[in-house]
């Protein structure tokens, strides 16, 4: 009997506990305390195959981002001015360079391939060398980052930054003593109001050769609103000799509106001998408008002498209309040589159609290197 009661009694109790949990309100639960979920952020995932790139990104870093695709992609990302902004995106399988625009918003850029000419359409073999990402125009910097996979193992996280130009209150350089007599030019260059004597500043910024001079003038190429000062700042950082102009240069003769900018700083490219400057000029003699800057990029080319411009200029000698711009090709392809070369300075001696070009191009085949 005892038995019994109890049985029925425990059999209630439980029936009571189902019923009120079951009718209890949402949230409340009498039975099981809830569970706690934690929140769980997935890792960045950055993956390039086959030349097609998925990204799963959630607020990550534009810098930390750039690292990233250039650790997959093997590529040099040079990124130009400051980047507080953050990416969230996901997508897979899209056409790199389609990914990276998608990824880079608002920004321009400029894409630089192994092999790259007018005619040739990019496929999965063309790979990807150099990406150089502009400003946003949201307060003109020198500030230039670069991000490659190093060629050591040991270096921590596989990548580096390195070709900043900054200001400094001590010089470009930062530190040393700075020469009083760029001092006074550079404040010539970037506050007098009068463009000409601005002009005359960067002139003789140039003229002293000093690699210190390049963060004033490369501040006036950005930021000076006369065509003819940026002019004169791109010539005269083609005469500093230093590796870091290559960037701010390369940036001007691809985003300039003036062609006259746009014709110094290819100048000036070719003026740095740094292979740096051997897709960018590419670029320029294949796409540029004016066939002022299509001659500079040629006469660049050669100075620079990279053998993976051939392809452009050998396209650049039959199709370019103008024949000054012909006449600047055929010299670059003789200073650079090799078979092909002179197989495209043959065909140019015979078929162009101006007698320049084909004088040019019989001399250009008679000294080039074999």
């Amino acid at each position: 009997m005892k038995i019994g009661y109890w049985l029925f009694t425990l059999l209630g109790c439980m029936t009571w506990h189902i019923v009120v949990a079951s009718s209890s309100p949402a949230g409340v639960q009498f039975l099981q305390p809830p569970t706690q979920r934690k929140s769980v952020v997935a890792k960045p995932l950055v993956e390039v195959i086959n030349g097609r790139l998925t990204v799963q990104l959630e607020d990550v870093s534009l810098p930390n981002l750039l690292e990233m695709v250039a650790q997959k992609t093997g590529a040099r990302i040079l990124l130009h001015g400051p980047a507080d902004e953050t990416v969230s995106m996901t997508f897979q399988k899209v056409p790199l360079e389609e990914g990276l625009r998608r990824l880079l918003g608002e920004r321009n850029a400029a894409y630089f391939y192994s092999s790259q000419s007018k005619g040739v359409a990019k496929s999965p073999d063309v790979i990807l060398k150099e990406v150089l990402i502009f400003g946003t125009g949201a307060g003109a910097s020198s500030e230039i980052r670069v991000f490659t996979v190093s060629q050591s193992s040991s270096d921590q996280g596989n990548w580096r930054a390195v070709g900043t130009i900054a200001k400094d209150a001590n010089g470009p350089s930062g530190g040393g003593e700075y020469d009083p007599v760029i001092a006074g030019l550079a404040k010539q260059l970037l506050e007098e109001k009068n463009a000409e004597s601005r002009k005359e500043a960067a002139e003789n910024l140039g003229e002293t050769w000093d690699e210190n001079a390049a963060t004033p003038l490369t501040e006036a190429l950005f930021q000076d609103p006369d065509s003819n000062v940026r002019a004169a700042a791109a010539k005269a950082l083609g005469e500093t000799w230093n590796e870091h102009v290559v960037v701010p240069l390369t940036e001007a003769m691809l985003q300039d509106s003036s062609a006259a900018v746009r014709e110094a700083a290819a100048q000036a490219l070719g003026k740095t001998w740094s292979e740096s400057a051997v897709l960018p000029l590419i670029d320029a003699l294949a796409y540029d408008s004016d066939a002022l800057v299509r001659e500079q990029a040629a006469r660049g080319l050669a100075r620079t002498v990279g053998e993976e411009a051939i392809d452009a200029l050998t396209y650049a000698l039959t199709h370019d209309p103008r024949w000054f711009v012909r006449d600047a090709v055929a010299s670059a392809l003789g200073t650079i040589g090799g078979r092909e070369a002179l197989s495209a300075l043959a065909r140019a001696e015979t078929d162009d159609r101006d007698e320049w070009v084909r004088e040019t191009a019989a001399y250009a085949a008679v000294k080039s290197p074999k």
